[in-house]
């Protein structure tokens, strides 16, 4: 996938009964009290909820979006079909999309017939989605949820046959028999209506949709699960040879659309958190009933400790996708979270939890009339993020081993042309993908520390400045023996302006990204050996989407002690002091043009530190970048961007930028 499609924006009801009943741990599902339910609310709350999706359609939305659940204050659709078929009447151009009957908990056959004649009445509008189901829908049905896997999967067969095979057709399955299958009517979109499977990240159903050529969409899991699911789709979908495009996934987000940033919170903010401790929340034992989960699975989530879910309101933004704010801010981050996601079909939560009507009404209007078009602006193909990537799609990274004064070491390597060297901080965990920018055009080598990721341990290296002698010999392992360009980010950036320093016949042009090195009273570097390997996440990064960004793995014993090791690696050189006292004077020679990129962010190397390396460098530009943290170019593409512009422009003078 090259790019995206321009975006498409659906909007989400999930009709919920606000009235909940207090103080149930095990929330508003299944063995709620039906007496709690009043009709004549009942009544003025269908109406309501309709007429803000008809609404919707009129505003422009590209879709319209009905789920279906059981037993649940949740929500007030235990038949998606009977709302979209009002929908079908009352609507003129926005798609349907159910989302939607667990084709398992039903007869797939008159699902096939619903759905054909759902189509047909809309004029082709339908679209599909197929959940398995959440574990609650199987306490208040009598089939057993031990073979909820294979009855939706058998149920999907069912449903393809009789809108794509002549009818009658015969079906002779495990759970269900048919001596003449014959949909009728058919379907009015051909060859049937889109399809997407809904999950929430169980590998066997993401591999299901990716196989068959269906859309996917996750829900209700935090983004960095999601994105991993995601990349699981797009990789299965290849190997079978199943096209995919910025359409086959569908993301979500909870938003609320306001004046100020201040308004919206007042407004939004409490709706949000009721739907998250009221009606979402449920317990394990009616969430997973026996056979539900894959016992895998099951282990994962218990060996993860995620089987809470934190309703406190930065739990739940550093997680989800929810945006509250002015109409640019939502745009923006809406943007965003599709360029993460590659997904150009977002559904709007724009009615949440027990939020009243007009405020869902003036929710809905402010998103369509101002925040639809900025979206659509800011995901321009001309503007986009994306496009400073250039074809960076197109490349990946290659590894070998060599061996260098007798130590084994990994090298990455990218790209071809002259050679671009990468030294790296203080770990590896988190991957140089976002560096494949600088590859364009270029044959771009990371090497691998002694004592870090794959490379060996080296029992010489005791000093920063071992490091920078390794490298010198690398440098000749390598054959780099012209003048090359040089980048350094963090302890990696330490490591270049030593290696600069005393090698400057091999340095053509130097970049340091917030650098370490230096002793700084005022704003001293954080010391890494005290901050917790939980909080480090939250650390390098400065904002809650690109925390999200963050890779989710789970401590297993293998990573501790790969994290362990490179700490120690760490402690060998930086235990007793993490600066070199002699830097600050050693600066001075440095007699090559360099460029120093700084988040304004920056947790761990204070972005106060810029302006001493400044004054210490004789050919120096300084870069700043508003919003980012440590993780500089994995936060901030734009500094990636302008490295690159930097190693192809010409001689530069002492400015500053930001």
């Amino acid at each position: 996938m090259t790019g995206l499609s321009a975006p498409q924006f659906y909007l989400m009801h999930f009709m919920p009964y606000p009235d909940v009943v207090p103080n149930r741990p095990q929330g508003q599902w299944v063995d709620i009290p039906n007496t709690h339910f009043d009709a004549k609310v009942g009544y003025k709350l269908y109406k309501e909820y309709i007429d803000e999706l008809v609404l919707g359609d009129k505003l422009g939305f590209d879709g319209l979006v009905v789920n279906e659940h059981h037993a649940t204050f949740y929500s007030l659709m235990p038949s998606c079909q009977l709302i979209a078929s009002a929908l079908a009447v009352l609507t003129q151009r926005a798609k349907i999309c159910v989302m939607g009957t667990p084709i398992g908990l039903t007869y797939p056959h008159r699902l096939a017939e619903e759905y054909a004649m759902l189509d047909v009445m809309s004029g082709g509008r339908l679209e599909c989605a197929f959940p398995l189901g959440t574990g609650m829908e199987y306490w208040v049905n009598p089939l057993s949820p031990a073979t909820a896997r294979e009855r939706f999967r058998e149920g999907m067969d069912i449903l393809m046959q009789a809108w794509t095979q002549p009818g009658p057709s015969r079906y002779d399955g495990d759970f269900y028999q048919y001596k003449y299958l014959n949909c009728f009517p058919l379907p009015y979109q051909k060859p049937h209506p889109k399809i997407y499977i809904v999950g929430s990240g169980t590998e066997d159903t993401v591999n299901y949709a990716a196989e068959r050529g269906y859309g996917y969409s996750q829900v209700f899991t935090p983004i960095p699960a999601q994105l991993k699911s995601f990349e699981n789709y797009r990789s299965v979908a290849a190997r079978h040879n199943q096209p995919t495009d910025s359409e086959s996934i569908i993301i979500s987000a909870m938003v609320f659309v306001a004046e100020s940033e201040a308004k919206a919170i007042e407004e939004g903010r409490d709706h949000i958190l009721f739907y998250f401790k009221n009606l979402l929340k449920t317990d394990s034992h009616l969430n997973s009933p026996p056979g539900y989960l894959p016992v895998e699975r099951l282990r994962k989530r218990l060996e993860s400790g995620a089987t809470e879910l934190d309703v406190t309101w930065e739990g739940l933004t550093t997680v989800y996708r929810t945006a509250l704010g002015t109409p640019d801010h939502v745009a923006e981050r809406i943007a965003f979270w599709c360029e993460q996601a590659q997904s150009s079909k977002i559904i709007l939560h724009l009615h949440v939890g027990d939020m009243p009507h007009w405020k869902a009404v003036k929710n809905i209007t402010l998103f369509a009339e101002e925040v639809i078009p900025r979206v659509r602006k800011l995901m321009s193909p001309s503007i986009q993020v994306a496009a400073v990537q250039l074809e960076d799609s197109m490349i990946s990274f290659t590894k070998h081993d060599i061996t260098v004064d007798g130590i084994r070491v990994q090298v990455l390597e990218a790209g071809e042309g002259e050679p671009l060297v990468f030294l790296h901080g203080a770990g590896t965990t988190s991957g140089f993908q976002d560096l494949l920018p600088l590859a364009q055009g270029r044959r771009l080598i990371i090497p691998i520390h002694p004592g870090f990721g794959a490379s060996d341990d080296d029992p010489g290296v005791n000093s920063v400045l071992d490091y920078a002698v390794h490298y010198a010999a690398l440098f000749d392992e390598l054959k780099l023996s012209a003048p090359v360009d040089l980048v350094g980010h963090s302890l990696g950036g330490w490591i270049a302006s030593l290696f600069t320093v005393f090698n400057q016949h091999r340095v053509r042009r130097l970049a340091l990204a917030c650098p370490a090195g230096l002793r700084v009273k005022e704003h001293p570097t954080a010391d890494m050996f005290t901050i917790r390997a939980e909080h480090v996440p939250s650390r390098i990064v400065s904002s809650p989407e690109a925390l999200a960004r963050i890779p989710a793995v789970s401590l297993t014993n293998e990573l501790k002690i790969a994290r362990y090791r490179e700490m120690t690696s760490l402690a060998r050189i930086m235990w007793e002091r993490n600066y070199e006292p002699k830097l600050a004077r050693w600066l001075a020679h440095i007699k090559v043009p360099t460029l120093v990129l700084w988040g304004d962010k920056d947790q761990i190397i204070p972005v106060e530190q810029a302006n001493f390396w400044s004054k210490r460098l004789p050919s120096v530009e300084v870069a700043l970048f508003e919003g980012a943290g440590h993780l500089l170019f994995f936060e901030a593409p734009e500094a990636v961007a302008r490295a690159k512009a930097f190693f192809t422009e010409g001689e530069i003078g002492r400015r500053h930028s930001a």
